[in-house]
C-alpha cells in the first residue's frame, strides 16, 4: 500500500503484466532497455515518468572494497592534502553541517603546509574563545573563521 513505485529494467514477458498497464508504451520501451542503475520512479504527485540513476552501488567493488575494509591504504587511495586539517577540523565542530572535503580544499587553494597548520591552529583557538565568551559570538561558525584566515593568507602570498 505504498503510494511511490520504483521500476527498473524488466524483461518482455514482465512488461504485459497488468501492473505496466498504466503506463505509455514510450514509458514501457524505455523500461525495456534501462540501463544498470536507472530507474522509473511513480507516484500519484508526477503525472510524467520520472527517471533517475542511483549514484553508487550498494557496495564497493573489488580491490576499492579491500582497501576500506581490509585497512589497506596502499595504492589507489587518495592522498591527504594539508587543507584536510581544516576539513576535519571543520567536521569535528560542526558535525554534519561542516563543508565539504573539495569545498575546503578549493578555498584552502595551493598554500603551503605551515601556513595551513598554523591557520588550523589560529582559528580553533579563536573559535574556542568566542564559544567561552558571548553569545552572540556563538553564531559564528568555525568554518567561516577558517574561510576568513585562509582569504587573508592568500591576500598576503599575493602582495609580497
Amino acid at each position: 500500500n505504498c503510494g511511490t513505485s520504483f521500476y527498473g529494467r524488466v524483461g518482455d514477458e514482465e512488461i504485459i503484466n497488468s501492473s505496466y498497464r498504466s503506463l505509455s508504451e514510450t514509458t514501457k520501451s524505455e523500461l525495456l532497455g534501462l540501463q544498470k542503475g536507472r530507474m522509473l520512479v511513480r507516484h500519484a504527485h508526477f503525472r510524467a515518468p520520472l527517471f533517475g540513476v542511483f549514484p553508487r552501488p550498494p557496495v564497493i567493488p573489488g580491490m576499492s572494497g579491500q582497501r576500506v575494509f581490509n585497512g589497506d591504504q596502499s595504492a589507489g587511495r587518495q592522498s591527504s592534502l594539508p587543507a584536510d586539517m581544516i576539513f576535519r577540523l571543520c567536521q569535528r565542530h560542526m558535525g554534519p553541517d561542516s563543508p565539504s572535503q573539495g569545498e575546503v580544499r578549493t578555498v584552502a587553494g595551493d598554500l603551503p603546509t605551515d601556513t595551513i597548520e598554523s591557520i588550523t591552529q589560529q582559528v580553533e583557538q579563536n573559535y574556542r574563545n568566542r564559544i567561552e565568551g558571548k553569545s552572540a559570538a556563538r553564531k559564528v561558525t568555525i568554518w567561516s573563521m577558517a574561510k576568513h584566515a585562509l582569504a587573508d593568507a592568500h591576500q598576503s602570498t599575493r602582495r609580497y
